[in-house]
């Protein structure tokens, strides 16, 4: 309903978001939406509303013109954090660093020690030194980082595909800029750790394209620096240890229309 009367604001639940360079451009829409809710016999609470701010906090994030931070409530409690010493806290530590992944590059990978500490009897005994050096670097990592961009659905998606050897990061950007809109990372299944590095990076490319198409919002998707994988077969491959359905399933992913593939370090 709201896309009727403004195709490019954001809501989620009772939430709406828009932004724009020019404040009468922002007043018009503003003044559209409320409008077209009245007509049909919905009130907006303006004491809880903020219209024409530099900045606001939504979804528990910071936008601005710069993009998107992590909210000065988020960074205030992330440099409080302290090893946990039940299961409890334990959890409640990894949710809070799971809502900045998106910031850190190869969370995933960085995160799965303290995820393997997960068990009922936990307590500060099964907590390490090491442990401790891992919540610190994630913590300084998250209350360094500036800001990322929103997408911006009028140009192409492009990924940076990054492999590893028990996981991989991906990277997203709007087309022609370097500051990225944000940072995935996986871990590999047990079966797929065992695959040779051309099927890693098969399985990383395939992912990243089907979890990244709706960002791309009917935009075209960049993935790079991938060599040329239309070439490859499993006959090709090395101590191939991909089963023929994956290896079908990835021939298939390459005929997509609106996905270009590419070996360019640069993007």
């Amino acid at each position: 309903m709201l896309h009727e009367f403004d195709p490019e604001a954001l809501s989620y639940v009772d939430d709406i978001y828009l932004t724009d360079d020019e404040i009468l451009q922002h007043l018009r829409r503003v003044s559209r939406i409320v409008v077209g809710f009245a007509d049909i016999g919905y009130k907006f609470n303006f004491k809880k509303s903020k219209i024409a701010f530099l900045s606001v906090i939504f979804l528990g994030y910071e936008l601005s013109s710069e993009g998107k931070s992590l909210a000065p409530h988020f960074l205030e409690k992330c440099a409080l954090l302290q090893p946990p010493n039940t299961v409890r806290k334990l959890q409640s530590l990894l949710g809070f660093l799971n809502f900045g992944r998106t910031y850190i590059p190869d969370y995933a990978t960085r995160i799965k020690p303290l995820y393997e500490l997960i068990r009922p009897n936990f307590s500060s005994t099964f907590w390490t030194i090491e442990h401790t050096h891992i919540l610190r670097e994630l913590q300084s990592d998250l209350l360094a980082v500036k800001h990322l961009h929103t997408r911006d659905n009028k140009t192409h998606l492009v990924i940076r595909v990054i492999p590893g050897a028990v996981g991989f990061t991906y990277v997203t950007f709007n087309e022609a800029e370097t500051v990225p809109i944000a940072y995935k990372s996986h871990l590999y299944s047990a079966a797929e750790q065992r695959f040779a590095q051309t099927e890693k990076i098969r399985t990383a490319v395939q992912m990243a394209v089907i979890k990244e198409r709706p960002l791309a919002q009917g935009q075209r998707i960049v993935v790079s620096p991938v060599p040329a994988l239309e070439a490859v077969t499993k006959a090709s491959v090395p101590n191939s240890k991909a089963l023929h359905p994956r290896w079908i399933q990835w021939a298939t992913s390459l005929t997509a229309t609106d996905v270009d593939y590419v070996f360019d370090p640069k993007l």
